[in-house]
């Protein structure tokens, strides 16, 4: 199954700009915040992979202007913030000054989850790119 899945990874055009914008427009979709699409892309998720991988589309895909990306950690209460915004700066290479202040959750009834880096919000400030990613998703639900 798994090489199945490299099969098709081939077959599909990665380099292409279109492509890459698909992608973005599909991930947007899944995990974006679609309330704020006229002013910024705002991308939320805990998976460390999963980030990068925006964070690339959106840098391959578009001409990105560095200075408008922020981030929003989601903290636990055991968590460091310091720490996690230094992780979270080296998976998206957003520097940490453009980190916003940590959103710290309630430390009711949480179990401490091994390997858990926190989940975060990142945004990027263009609202023509959040426009078109929104659009090309709402064309990808109408095929």
């Amino acid at each position: 199954m798994q090489s199945n899945a490299h099969l098709l990874l081939q077959q599909v055009p990665l380099s292409d700009k279109r492509s890459k914008k698909l992608l973005l427009a599909v991930l947007y979709g899944c995990e974006g915040a679609k309330t704020d699409r006229g002013s910024r892309v705002t991308f939320m998720n805990s998976d460390p992979l999963l980030i990068k991988q925006f964070t690339r589309l959106m840098r391959e895909a578009y001409k990105i202007d560095e200075r408008k990306w922020r981030c929003c950690l989601h903290l636990h209460s055991y968590h460091t913030d310091q720490k996690q915004i230094r992780y979270w700066s080296i998976i998206t290479a957003v520097p940490e000054n453009q980190f916003t202040k940590v959103y710290k959750k309630n430390k009711g009834g949480i179990r401490r989850r091994e390997n858990y880096q926190g989940c975060l919000s990142l945004r990027y400030y263009d609202s023509l790119i959040a426009r078109e990613l929104y659009y090309i998703y709402q064309a990808f639900l109408a095929v």
